[in-house]
């Protein structure tokens, strides 16, 4: 798949730049967040590839905080998908609606540095908050060096792609 890096660590499916899907669903902002080489946190990069496979456009983001920020700028309605430590079962899909800074603590640590909450912090410090914020966890337990995901994380990427799908093809 071609994409135009925006920088920071965003790509854009280059099939979606400047085309009229892109300007309709301006307001609607799909984020897959992770790191294809740390084993189960690649499962929100992997939800966006889907995601376009199945003809959403969706961002990758591999960046920090400051990237996530930039990725959703100017957009209303914006879904993140990135790996979630909970305790829940492996694979596990939870979905929270984002309407304040806070978030349960668990979120918070993830192998990007600064995680979503500080990305809220931030975003809220800068006047940059989107109006509905949905971040979409996939339960996940390996963070090593590698790119071996979980066969459960593997199975919650398609039911977390076919589930926003369904929803984001209804919005049409």
């Amino acid at each position: 798949m071609k994409v135009l890096n925006l920088g920071r660590g965003v790509d854009w499916p280059l099939r979606y730049h400047n085309s009229v899907i892109a300007k309709m669903l301006n307001d609607i902002r799909i984020i897959g967040w992770g790191n294809l080489d740390r084993e189960d946190d690649g499962a929100g990069i992997l939800v966006a590839r889907r995601l376009v496979q199945l003809g959403v456009p969706a961002l990758s983001c591999t960046g920090e905080a400051l990237a996530l920020v930039d990725a959703w700028k100017g957009a209303s309605d914006v879904i993140i998908v990135d790996a979630a430590v909970t305790g829940a079962p492996l694979g596990t899909i939870r979905l929270w609606n984002i309407e304040s800074t806070d978030l349960p603590s668990p979120l918070s640590a993830n192998s990007h540095g600064f995680g979503l909450a500080e990305a809220l912090t931030l975003a809220s410090t800068l006047g940059q908050l989107p109006a509905r914020l949905r971040f979409f966890g996939i339960e996940a337990a390996k963070f090593g060096f590698g790119s071996d995901v979980s066969p459960e994380v593997v199975a919650a990427v398609e039911r977390a792609a076919r589930q926003i799908a369904a929803e984001f093809k209804h919005l049409l």
